[in-house]
């Protein structure tokens, strides 16, 4: 009867051992195959390009939409001459709510050296830029819900 049950226990012991170690091998050598994949699956972005030309000036407006385990949002808003690839960076933010025309920003000159940059509402500001060549830029926000303090301000 003892010996039974010491055989029992042993088959038991040799089964577990089985599974444990079919699952390490497996962790070691598929896991760095499987967790890019993993990767991919939790990070998806998405961009909205929208392009205008306004007075000699290239205009592009880039929405960017990343799921991960939370949602980022971020709009931005490039500037270059007519035809230059060589595009800077004017104004970055986090819209309040993605995928909506109002959140959007509208671009117009003001006056010929002054570029106005509206929006109705926004979550946080990450970038703003006050001047680029010879253009000022001013900028028209109804409403900021998350001010940010650390935000990044060019003024020349």
């Amino acid at each position: 009867m003892m010996r039974s049950s010491a055989l029992w226990f042993k088959l038991i012991l040799k089964i577990l051992l089985g599974i444990v170690s079919t699952v390490v091998l497996f962790c070691i050598l598929l896991f760095p195959i499987t967790w890019p994949l993993l990767l991919m699956w939790l990070t998806a972005c998405s961009t909205t390009t929208e392009r205008m030309s306004i007075s000699g000036y290239d205009i592009r407006i880039d929405e960017t939409l990343c799921k991960t385990l939370a949602a980022n949002y971020d709009v931005q808003v490039f500037i270059s001459k007519r035809g230059d690839r060589n595009q800077a960076l004017l104004f970055r933010y986090d819209p309040a709510s993605a995928g909506h025309p109002s959140f959007l920003p509208s671009i117009r000159f003001s006056d010929p050296h002054m570029l106005l940059i509206s929006v109705d509402e926004i979550s946080s500001i990450s970038f703003r830029r006050y001047k680029w060549e010879k253009l000022s830029i001013e900028y028209d926000i109804r409403s900021i819900t998350y001010p940010n303090p650390h935000e990044v301000q060019e003024l020349e």
